[in-house]
């Protein structure tokens, strides 16, 4: 049975506007309720991923003997996000995630424009500018993947992705992953018109959040030598943009990498783990990775000659980006699951070849399940809250984000079936041809 698009998204529009409620005027609330209780909440809390590189930039300008990466900036982003420096001996601070300037310098050489504002102003300007973003990467994503979204069906998926908690939470604290996010999706693209330089440039600049374009990038560099004269600008674009952002970076602060690197333990340190073993434990967790990992290099072996604008391709591309949020990002970023919209939009348009798999399509039920739960739950925990809210407690506040560690690892499986599907599909086609 199929729904016609326009009750759909009118349906959805409902569904948005009860969980623009609840994030707005329950969740983010109850959240800062206690931090006041906590004493952090005299500080930014709204646009507070993107405070630390607001302020380093600023501080650089002012005085270039400045380092972005010590302790005492590290309190000084502190006591702007909280009202004062953590005490890490004080158990409710030695539980929030490290606070300290942890991205590469060329992120300032990248911020400089917002550096002449105040940060009230960045607050105001990049809260209109990211839902266009988020709508713009949906736009890159389908087209990247090969799909032709009707204006409705585009309003849907971009209500979809925007208004999602994971992006409402990515969207509030001004994180730069949704750039990043654009990015890839922009790089995808690209790479589907054959704008190689435009991909590579993309890519590079996506490198402010290393991990998040670690996977992609090592598949396009083995892409490209699979195809050296005809996909060289991807690289050569990857290489020169990066050694821009790197030479900007050194003019300014010489040596800079070297306090960047030896800051990323005290990162480590107060940063939760991987989501997956946050499920499963580090050394089960570790055998799901390798086994994931194993799973991309057969795939990007066996791919590494098709072209951009074949299914495989983006198949490949969506299922490291969901291994990267997976194994990599930490389990507190949820913000990172932004990066999923492609895998999603992968399985929209898959869902042919998934209909020919029992396993697939359980697969995808429980996916829809878990992707479904906080667009239902969220209205109505809000309509309760309404009626009664001495009965809506923290536990109850939380319920629709009881599948924001389900869903990535469910579609990621979803995505590997699907890997496995193709990876026998032209096996057997290769077969044929030889045979």
């Amino acid at each position: 049975m199929t729904f016609p698009p326009k009750r759909i998204l009118l349906v959805l529009t409902v569904l948005v506007i009860g969980m623009s409620f609840y994030f707005f005027g329950l969740l983010l609330p109850q959240v800062h309720e206690r931090l006041a209780s906590e004493g952090r909440s005299a500080g930014y809390y709204f646009g507070n991923d993107l405070y630390p590189i607001w302020l380093t930039t600023g501080e650089l300008l002012a005085h270039r003997t400045t380092n972005p990466y010590s302790t005492s900036m590290e309190h000084q982003i502190e006591t702007g996000l909280y009202g004062r420096p953590l005490d890490r001996t004080v158990h409710a601070d030695a539980v929030v995630n490290y606070r300290g300037f942890s991205y590469p310098l060329y992120t300032n050489v990248l911020a400089i424009p917002f550096s002449f504002i105040s940060f009230r102003a960045v607050q105001i300007i990049l809260f209109i500018v990211f839902p266009i973003l988020i709508v713009l990467s949906v736009r890159w994503w389908a087209a990247g993947i090969g799909i032709a979204l009707s204006p409705i069906l585009f309003a849907i998926a971009s209500l979809l992705s925007l208004f999602s908690i994971q992006v409402l939470e990515g969207w509030w604290a001004l994180q730069p992953t949704m750039i990043v996010g654009a990015l890839l999706a922009l790089t995808l693209a690209a790479l589907r018109r054959n704008s190689l330089i435009l991909a590579g440039a993309a890519l590079a600049l996506g490198s402010v959040k290393p991990q998040l374009i670690l996977l992609p990038s090592l598949w396009l560099t083995l892409w490209t030598f699979s195809n050296w004269k005809t996909r060289k600008r991807v690289l050569l674009a990857v290489v020169v943009t990066t050694i821009i952002l790197l030479a900007l970076s050194e003019l300014w602060m010489p040596r800079w990498w070297l306090n960047w690197w030896h800051q990323l333990p005290s990162y480590r340190q107060f940063d939760t783990p991987p989501l997956v073993e946050l499920l499963f434990g580090k050394r089960i967790g570790g055998v799901l990775g390798l086994a994931a990992l194993c799973l991309a290099g057969i795939a990007a072996f066996r791919w590494r000659r098709l072209p951009a604008d074949s299914s495989s391709f983006s198949l490949l591309f969506a299922f490291l980006l969901a291994v990267g949020v997976v194994f990599i990002s930490s389990s507190i970023a949820v913000y990172d699951q932004f990066l999923l919209v492609s895998g999603v939009l992968i399985l929209c348009r898959d869902r042919g070849s998934a209909s020919s798999s029992r396993t697939l399509r359980f697969a995808i039920l429980i996916l829809s399940i878990a992707f479904c739960w906080p667009w239902v739950v969220a209205p109505l925990v809000y309509l309760a809250h309404l009626i009664a809210p001495s009965v809506v407690s923290q536990q109850i506040t939380l319920l629709p984000l009881m599948t924001a560690a389900s869903f990535p690892l469910l579609l990621l499986i979803a995505l590997s079936l699907l890997v496995l599907s193709q990876l026998r599909a032209t096996e057997t086609h290769r077969v044929d041809a030889t045979g």
